[in-house]
């Protein structure tokens, strides 16, 4: 009985083997046909999660994980239960994380997991992820396919400069950028509702990218334009990450990663969707800022409160500046961008 169990693990980790080698070489064909650049065909809706590659993974990174995971925390368990209580009313739940750190891709997830949250982190999780870790990334671009997933096109990935009229192939070649990324990110709102009318909790970095000064920055107003707020019982649940920086550094090679960093997921209470949308109008008029500018920025405070009464103010960049202090005429990266543009920025990573 021993000998065949054995053979049985052998002949599942072998084939387990087998399809990560075929799905990387799938990554580099594909990677070095669609360069930087966004293509016609980029991938775009929902995608289930690979059943094989996920097992591989937990296969090869739990054991380790579990032995670390002293070093993993979570905050605010109170501020967990009460989003499990809103689901049960009917409240589709969306969680936002502040994003300095290529870890920030797995830790919320495995932080849930390990403190016994398994059917959020397992069942309930969707990565809602941008193109350049989606089809782009040597390791990510293998690793998300383990896991239900979203594409989008963060705006890293979106031109900002419009060509001189006078060069027409310089705009055709703009304006094809702008139509390939508003067809995913169309694509990604239909995806998001649909899934979030089953239930399913999308982890959302409304930055956009990771932060390389290793601090939160205000995310583009047009963040909130991938959610249909109106109409729909929604929740957010703000979670800031501490100590995913330390584990991996942005640009960082993968050798590098500090698997003892201590790293910790902040839950704050949720903010109901209509709250936010009643709150955001007053701030909007308080500060001559739109309302989507406004929504987003409550947003991001929430996350930073938890960040800042555990002790990583350090973390909160412009907002450890309280809002009648902040310089409102500064927007964030998005000066000079035409109707066309703003239509397409949303949420991503990168």
């Amino acid at each position: 009985m021993t000998v065949f169990l054995t053979l049985m693990f052998l002949g599942v980790g072998l084939l387990l083997v087998v399809r990560w080698i075929t799905a990387f070489q799938e990554y580099v064909r594909t990677t070095e046909e669609q360069g930087e650049a966004l293509q016609e065909d980029e991938p775009a809706g929902f995608y289930k999660g690979n059943w094989f590659l996920w097992h591989a993974f937990k296969m090869v990174f739990l054991p380790w994980l579990w032995l670390h995971r002293h070093h993993y925390h979570l905050i605010g368990q109170e501020n967990l239960a009460v989003a499990l209580r809103l689901q049960r009313e009917g409240y589709r739940i969306v969680p936002l994380l502040n994003h300095v750190s290529s870890a920030d891709v797995w830790m919320p997830q495995l932080i849930l997991w390990l403190n016994g949250f398994r059917t959020i982190a397992e069942k309930w999780f969707i990565y809602v992820i941008g193109l350049k870790f989606f089809n782009r990334h040597p390791f990510f671009s293998i690793a998300i396919r383990c896991k239900d997933r979203i594409p989008i096109v963060p705006p890293t990935m979106i031109p900002r400069e419009r060509p001189a009229n006078g060069d027409k192939e310089g705009r055709r070649l703009f304006l094809d950028q702008l139509r390939f990324a508003r067809r995913v990110n169309d694509a990604a709102k239909v995806a998001l509702a649909e899934k979030m009318d089953e239930h399913r909790w999308p982890f959302l970095a409304p930055e956009g990218t990771r932060q390389r000064n290793g601090k939160m920055g205000e995310p583009d107003e047009g963040f909130l334009t991938i959610l249909d707020l109106k109409g729909r019982k929604m929740a957010f649940l703000p979670m800031g990450l501490s100590g995913s920086r330390d584990m991996w550094a942005p640009e960082a090679p993968i050798g590098t990663i500090d698997w003892g960093a201590e790293v910790s997921l902040h839950i704050e209470t949720p903010i109901l969707a209509e709250n936010l949308l009643a709150e955001a109008a007053e701030k909007a008029a308080a500060f001559g800022i739109s309302p989507n500018r406004a929504g987003v920025n409550i947003l991001m405070y929430a996350v930073a409160a938890g960040l800042q009464k555990n002790d990583h103010v350090n973390l909160c960049g412009i907002y450890n500046t309280p809002w009648e202090k902040r310089d409102w005429s500064k927007k964030p990266g998005s000066e000079g961008e035409t109707r066309e543009e703003k239509e397409v920025v949303l949420a991503g990573g990168s």
